[in-house]
């Protein structure tokens, strides 16, 4: 009876269970958030849920013992980043049977306008794209409506440009949302023209496309952008293998430089290898073309110029891909089962997309690489990884140093060699008030500005302080940021602008450099 007893009174303690509980406010304006949803997660999967009330709170009950992370979603605003306090993975125990929650949500932007005709006659059925500096394309896209009106209503805070884009072509997953064609273009002056891309406020060659600062919560209006037109030019060409064979049923694609593809097109060559297309208007041109199966595609491209006339016997020879070999030097210590840290090695095509021609390997402990699939191009060498004391030396491609420059890699190629040098210098130091910010490292050295391996950030602990190594010796401008965005570092034009608001720090081999810095707003460009 008694060992029955026990047993019964163990059993509310195995039930017990705690408390989530907390509110959720506007970043901006610190007001409560109504109807937010929050939901516990154990790994990937909600195991609780809950919402906020009037007052931006909400309750939490019988969650049991283990780990969680919460989970908060409202409409209009963004989620909150992994390393939100409100974000972190936190433990219910008999120790902690409550757990308190405050979340600040940071509300989209939005961005309004219409789309003009020539003459200024509203527009509709017309794609609109935006994208950030840093984007390798657009990430947000809508169709003009009814008066030629369009709204982007979820924009991340940041910096974006807006286009017009009469060929963008809109996937859906959906069969019943299909687009419709954009009304032609009349003829001008007897000439074919065509529709062209259009950035805010009135050009049509990306680089002089007007900033957008978008900032938590602002609703920007009166965006409206008159799409322009150009005469239309006629391209005709064929497509050929490595025998000088025409390729039929491969894959074209037409892109306009200057617009970054925002006026492109594509098709597929008839019988004899042959394309045509009314699609391109006077300037730099890339046609570029890939035949067979992703694993065992050919591919190719020319570039052209155009002016005021129509051209024909273009070639675009396809080619198959070729391996390209390597090393990395780096004599680091051995683990206990005598293996070193093993480190990448990507090839960054240059003027052509990075999803047609980017390669990457890991190498061997013995610090060979083999990258498997490279066709002849124009590349960047870029190492990734960081190692605990070391640094990147040197890139060398054959006997040229390639660290800051790009490469033609042509078949055979020759090895590629990168070199590691023990003695990297590091930086650690406090920002003053400075819990939470971001300490930014730039190279001042224009040609080392790649955000994945040279320009290096940190966010800064308890009192401020930071701590960022494995750098490579050499003049840097810190920088201490509320925020920051390490693409828009790269960003040349950005970073002169930034120059004169720096500390200027060189960081010699072997040595830490002790910085105090004050912080500052991430600036809008």
């Amino acid at each position: 009876m008694i060992l029955i007893v026990l047993a019964l009174a163990a059993i509310p303690a195995l039930g017990q269970s705690g408390v989530v509980e907390g509110s959720v406010v506007d970043a901006v304006t610190k007001a409560p958030i109504a109807g937010a949803v929050v939901k516990l997660h154990q790994g990937d999967k909600p195991v609780h849920s809950g919402a906020t009330d009037a007052l931006g709170v909400f309750r939490i009950e019988g969650v049991q013992q283990g780990e969680y992370r919460a989970v908060i979603d409202k409409p209009d605003y963004m989620r909150l980043a992994p390393d939100h306090p409100a974000a972190k993975t936190f433990a219910m125990s008999d120790a902690s049977p409550k757990v308190s929650l405050r979340a600040e949500l940071v509300p989209f932007g939005q961005v309004m306008g219409c789309v003009l005709s020539p003459l200024g006659r509203p527009m509709k059925d017309v794609p609109v794209v935006m994208r950030r500096l840093w984007d390798a394309e657009w990430i947000q896209i809508t169709v003009s409506g009814e008066g030629g009106v369009f709204r982007f209503p979820r924009l991340e805070p940041g910096t974006w440009i807006l286009a017009v884009s009469p060929s963008h072509r809109i996937a859906s997953s959906d069969p019943a949302v299909k687009q419709k064609p954009v009304e032609p273009a009349a003829e001008e002056e007897g000439l074919m023209v065509r529709w062209v891309a259009t950035f805010f406020p009135d050009v049509t060659e990306m680089a002089g496309a007007g900033r957008i600062v978008v900032r938590p919560g602002a609703v920007l209006e009166g965006y409206d952008i008159k799409i322009r037109t150009m005469p239309a030019r006629r391209l005709s060409g064929v497509v050929i293998d490595q025998e000088g064979k025409p390729v039929a049923k491969a894959s074209v694609w037409l892109t306009d430089l200057a617009a970054m593809g925002s006026n492109g097109s594509n098709m597929t060559t008839d019988s004899n290898g042959r394309f045509d297309t009314d699609s391109a208007m006077d300037g730099d041109w890339r046609i570029f073309a890939t035949h067979g199966p992703h694993d065992q595609a050919i591919k190719g491209f020319v570039e052209l110029y155009v002016s005021r006339r129509a051209v024909s016997g273009i070639e675009v020879r396809l080619m198959a891909p070729f391996e390209v070999k390597g090393s990395v030097d780096r004599e680091e210590p051995r683990d206990r089962d005598g293996k070193r840290k093993v480190s990448g090695v990507y090839l960054i095509p240059q003027g052509v997309e990075p999803r047609d021609y980017q390669e990457s390997a890991f190498h061997e402990q013995d610090g060979g690489f083999v990258l498997k699939r490279v066709y002849a191009g124009q590349y960047r060498i870029l190492p990734v990884g960081y190692v605990p004391g070391y640094y990147i030396a040197s890139i060398l491609y054959g006997d040229q140093e390639v660290t800051t420059q790009t490469v033609g890699i042509r078949n055979p190629p020759l090895p590629i060699r990168i070199i590691y040098r023990q003695g990297a210098a590091s930086v650690t130091g406090t920002v003053e008030k400075g819990e939470g910010m971001w300490v930014a490292l730039v190279p001042q050295d224009e040609a080392l500005r790649d955000p994945h391996q040279f320009i290096r950030t940190a966010k800064c602990e308890e009192h401020g302080r930071f701590s960022i190594g494995s750098l490579r010796p050499g003049s840097y401008y810190a920088y201490a940021f509320d925020r920051v965005q390490r693409e828009m570092l790269a960003d040349v034009e950005f970073v002169r602008k930034l120059a004169a608001y720096a500390r200027r720090v060189e960081l010699r081999h072997g040595e830490t450099a002790n910085l105090e810095l004050r912080p500052q707003a991430w600036p809008d460009y």
